[in-house]
């Protein structure tokens, strides 16, 4: 539904569309980081049909987006970008998907470099256009005429491929004067309108994990910000971002809006593992002489993320553990040592172990990364100007010990349909500052009250057992208080 939605607004509803919105990666994307160029993904028909390529299906049916991009793996032993089953036989005949393929950045040339399904550049570049994958980022498409003069694709495959690609070119409007988007004037970007979107989107992407009454904040004199996302820019912005002129971080949020005394200390660096000993000094006086501490913990796109992006380069950019950073727990122990009133902000683009903050910390929240308005965005919720009202949009484990390898496809004990242990937080969570009640009539009707005394908007979700439980529906609403 989001990718429907994400879709619809890339592309548009006028004359031309506004950009060509690509699907990706399909699909059952991608094995571990580091072997994705050589990795067969072995999936069940069961689960390849009921997880991995329900998205794909239902954002296709329903928002028609002008393209496909293949993943880097084999499936079940077809390299993703060459793959008759995927591309012709489910996408193509199957779906009735009339949109153009184009392959992930070096995937075709993976095809006789690492997987070894072909002996060249020529078979590789045949082996994709004869499977729909029109598009190549790379260079193995130069071989087409090798490919061509060796019978190995026909002039009348390639000249289609072409056609298309034209026909998609033509429909963004590429070789028209009256295309309204080619005259976009440059004062729209970072206009008031986007920058209050920016805000409520960031506002409503915060997850309240825990409260036992210390938020939101009122009348603090001393308030303590602690740790090394306190300040960071970087951790608002995610990767494959753009670059805003202005930010607001963690820090300067909770500076703009507080009414007390604000003392900040980073603590420590956000991983330095490699570091025998660490002073928290600064921190621990902060902490101590605070009435409040604000602990600003998680990660950033170095420690999780695409492969060649982070530096964990043993994992290739997966994150080891589901743990913070070994010298952020000791900073995390030195502070909660002082004995003081603490909220944690966990700022992570993915889960991590918070089950001793869920025991020791009087609030904790999951702040993803939340774009250049982010920390203006929690300042809000952290003083009450807006109640939380996100949820969680994955399970919250406690240990990879209790999932299956990664290189396991199946979907067994995976996701909050299968998992049979207990989450630390678990898919869908999310706290308000007010007393929300549901009463489900029937299956499509439930009545929401607000009986608390604070307005907040809040997600109503739909769950069905078919037979496991199932996500079916959701909608956010807003509800006054009372």
């Amino acid at each position: 539904m989001l990718g429907t939605a994400f879709v619809k607004g890339m592309q548009g509803d006028g004359k031309y569309r506004k950009t060509d919105a690509t699907l990706k990666h399909f699909a059952v994307h991608s094995g571990p980081e580091g072997i994705r160029h050589s990795f067969n993904s072995v999936v069940s028909e069961k689960d390849l049909r009921e997880t991995y390529l329900w998205a794909f299906k239902y954002c296709i049916d329903n928002a028609e987006p002008a393209a496909v991009m293949g993943a880097y793996n084999r499936l079940n032993g077809e390299p993703c970008c060459g793959s008759k089953t995927l591309l012709q036989d489910i996408l193509c005949d199957e779906w009735g998907f009339d949109g153009y393929i184009v392959s992930d950045c070096g995937a075709v040339c993976d095809f006789h470099t690492h997987h070894r399904v072909t002996e060249d550049a020529a078979e590789s570049a045949a082996l994709a256009v004869n499977n729909g994958c029109i598009m190549n980022c790379g260079a193995e498409y130069a071989y087409l005429i090798a490919a061509i003069a060796r019978g190995l694709v026909s002039e009348e495959t390639i000249t289609k491929a072409v056609e298309k690609l034209f026909e998609a070119r033509y429909r963004l409007g590429m070789f028209d004067d009256d295309c309204e988007y080619n005259d976009i004037p440059l004062d729209v970007i970072e206009c008031k309108e986007h920058m209050e979107t920016n805000l409520k989107m960031a506002q409503e992407s915060v997850v309240l994990l825990k409260n036992d009454g210390i938020l939101p904040l009122k009348g603090t004199e001393h308030i303590a910000v602690i740790g090394p996302n306190a300040d960071d820019v970087s951790v608002l912005l995610g990767n494959y971002n753009g670059t805003p002129s202005r930010y607001s971080t963690i820090l300067k949020g909770i500076q703009d809006k507080a009414s007390g005394h604000i003392t900040y200390a980073k603590g420590c660096d956000i991983s330095n593992s490699n570091s025998p000993h660490i002073p928290f000094e600064e921190a621990i006086i902060a902490a101590r002489n605070a009435d409040v501490v604000i602990l600003c913990m998680g990660l950033n796109t170095l420690l999780e993320g695409e492969a060649g992006d982070a530096y964990n380069a043993d994992y290739s950019g997966d994150k080891r553990d589901l743990e913070l950073p070994p010298c952020q727990m000791r900073l995390y122990d030195a502070v909660i040592a002082q004995g003081k009133p603490t909220v944690f902000f966990n700022v992570t683009g993915s889960c991590t172990n918070l089950s001793r903050q869920d025991k020791e910390c009087n609030a904790v929240l999951q702040v993803f990364y939340s774009g250049a308005m982010g920390g203006e965005a929690v300042a809000d919720i952290l003083f009450g100007n807006v109640s939380p009202s996100g949820r969680l949009p994955v399970t919250f484990y406690e240990s990879i010990d209790d999932l299956p390898p990664f290189e396991d496809y199946s979907m067994e004990n995976r996701t909050y349909k299968f998992f049979k242990g207990k989450p630390v937080y678990e898919f869908g969570y999310g706290l308000t500052y007010s007393n929300i009640t549901e009463n489900w009539i029937d299956d499509k009707t439930v009545e929401i009250e607000n009986k608390g005394y604070i307005d907040t908007a809040y997600s109503v979700l739909r769950y069905e057992y078919i037979p496991h439980k199932n996500l079916c529906g959701f909608k956010k609403i807003f509800l006054k208080a009372g």
